[in-house]
């Protein structure tokens, strides 16, 4: 089953869209308080209400370390490390596209294998986007 999820970060930190776009790297070390829900409003579909303490249910943290702008970068989700391949957009100022899979244990002790990708945009001080979540 797949659950596409709106995140909303919000950290206080400037970026946007300038001249130059800068890098990825500005992301890096930063943690973003992250809240997700199941947001898909189709006609006669009931919302998927995932366990909570899975990570794409509710309240997180995440953070990033870039390599470069294009190629992996290490996501940490509630203190768990996964590696993505992702892309910085160097012309749209802050968008980026991530695309991972992995193991998460939630608060329970309970592991979860899942697949996501996800595309994002940062301004002023907040980091948006939508994933799409599918658990293995």
């Amino acid at each position: 089953m797949r659950v596409t999820f709106p995140v909303m970060v919000l950290l206080g930190f400037a970026s946007g869209c300038e001249a130059e776009c800068g890098s990825a790297h500005q992301l890096d070390g930063l943690v973003f308080e992250v809240f997700s829900t199941d947001m898909d409003l189709r006609p006669g579909r009931v919302p998927a209400r995932v366990a909570e303490g899975i990570l794409f249910n509710g309240p997180g943290e995440w953070s990033f370390k870039w390599e470069s702008n294009a190629g992996p970068v290490n996501v940490t989700m509630d203190g768990q490390e996964f590696l993505a391949d992702a892309s910085w957009d160097t012309v749209e100022c802050g968008h980026f596209g991530l695309d991972f899979a992995g193991e998460y244990e939630d608060t329970h002790g309970a592991r979860h294998s899942f697949d996501v990708s996800g595309e994002f945009v940062t301004y002023g001080e907040r980091l948006e986007g939508q994933l799409t979540f599918a658990e293995s």
